[in-house]
């Protein structure tokens, strides 16, 4: 027997060492707070992506906005294009309708055909709160400025705003 070893307790008999596993638990919460950092990391740069500060939900409001002006702008363009003041006085503001009412001709007049439609571009949509502003560019014309005003939920072309929001 080696003298260094000491024989076994007959009163204490000791129990075979299993080897020793590195705790799991440590490494369960480490890998759970890594996946949980990461997933933030994707979303918020899901998030972020086209503008910084931005929601998607906000952005998509204000994409939808601008899509509602700018078909507002196009299709009051295109009634002037035809001569179809009833469809042009139906898009202004009650403020400006109004002052034009009286100059409204009948409403059997069919105006001009759709051939007679020109070019529009608008471009530089800017909102504040109920009130837009865009840049319209058409053909053989200067560049021009419309103001628009939502009225119980639609887009109205009103210049009067002009002089109210001249930024």
């Amino acid at each position: 027997m080696d003298p260094q070893m000491e024989p076994p307790d007959p009163l204490f008999p000791t129990r075979p060492q299993r080897p020793r596993r590195p705790h799991r638990k440590p490494l369960l919460i480490a890998a759970t707070i890594i996946t949980l950092a990461v997933s933030a990391a994707v979303v918020h740069s899901a998030l972020s992506r086209t503008h910084p500060g931005a929601t998607p939900i906000r952005e998509t409001a204000e994409k939808a906005g601008e899509a509602q002006i700018r078909t507002t702008i196009e299709k009051f363009a295109h009634a002037v294009d035809r001569e179809d003041t009833v469809t042009m006085v139906a898009m202004l503001c009650e403020e400006e309708a109004q002052s034009v009412i009286d100059e409204v001709p009948s409403p059997d007049d069919p105006g001009l055909d759709p051939s007679h439609e020109r070019p529009i571009d608008v471009s530089d949509i800017r909102v504040t709160g109920d009130v837009a502003k865009a840049r319209v560019t058409r053909p053989a014309q200067q560049p021009a400025t419309l103001y628009l005003r939502k009225e119980a939920g639609t887009w109205k072309l009103c210049d009067p705003e002009r002089h109210t929001n001249p930024s």
